[in-house]
């Protein structure tokens, strides 16, 4: 009888241990997550000329075209 409660009473503390596990997991996922790579000079300059000649060209077919 006394080993049963063992079993239970094991299984309890796992099952008690289990979100904090998973608290501990989805913590971990969620900073890494929010952490990307850090973006070079470069990316940052290609994308702020892609979007100006985006706009550029948007401009040019809604005002100048029709």
């Amino acid at each position: 009888m006394e080993a049963a409660e063992d079993v239970e009473v094991r299984g309890r503390r796992k099952a008690e241990r289990e979100p904090d596990r998973l608290a501990a997991e989805v913590a971990g996922t969620r900073q890494n997550i929010s952490c990307g790579p850090p973006l070079s000079g470069t990316s940052y300059w290609l994308d702020l000329w892609l979007m100006i000649l985006f706009d550029l060209v948007l401009f040019v077919f809604v005002y100048l075209l029709p």
